[in-house]
């Protein structure tokens, strides 16, 4: 049985949307480069190399690094106390390298190291060594309810403003970091609101 042309391109078609999420499911690599150099010392080119590869690998890390870390930030001073510990390999993060360039002018060895960085793992990283705590606190706080409160305190019959009982609430609440509206300017909000509605 023969099928005609549309059904085998609506079965392509099918095809492709079938394997196009299997792609989007892959995780995010983005590539950096470094250079390294070293000298080479009576002859000893194959030592050399391994320490300029290792001084490139350092340089491509730093830059994977310093692209996610905020500049002028907690995270990028956390970051330059932490410095030395985080460039020492292994590096979780590194999906494949590849030298790129090797060359040797004189008994100066140059090498140009290419690697692809997973950035969520990267991301991970930086947060198991404390560095993008100032985000986490950030984001927490942001996922914080707003509160407004409110609280009716009498003595000897009358009403009594401020609060005592809603400033002592207020203030915990701040201290904690949480989001707070104030209702004498709500208030006021409201009987301005009021006063427009009235004028017009």
């Amino acid at each position: 049985m023969r099928f005609p042309h549309f059904w085998y391109s609506l079965l392509f078609l099918a095809t492709l949307g079938f394997v196009a999420p299997t792609s989007a499911l892959s995780e995010p690599l983005q590539k950096f480069s470094g250079s390294g150099t070293a000298i080479v010392i009576e002859g000893n080119q194959s030592n050399a190399e391994n320490l300029a590869r290792h001084s490139a690998l350092r340089k491509a890390v730093a830059q994977a690094i310093e692209g996610v870390i905020e500049k002028g930030t907690k995270e990028e001073l956390q970051y330059n106390v932490k410095k030395s510990e985080l460039l020492k390999s292994p590096y979780p993060f590194v999906e494949a390298q590849k030298t790129l360039q090797s060359k040797v002018e004189g008994k100066l060895l140059t090498v140009v190291v290419d690697i692809q960085v997973n950035i969520d793992t990267l991301t991970r990283y930086l947060g198991q060594h404390g560095i993008l705590v100032g985000r986490t606190e950030k984001r927490k706080r942001q996922e914080l309810p707003v509160i407004m409160v409110l609280v009716g305190e009498e003595i000897n019959g009358k009403e009594h403003r401020p609060s005592f009982c809603g400033n002592m609430l207020t203030k915990m609440l701040l201290e904690e970091e949480f989001s707070l509206v104030d209702q004498d300017a709500i208030q006021q909000s409201i009987k301005d609101d009021k006063g427009v509605q009235r004028v017009s």
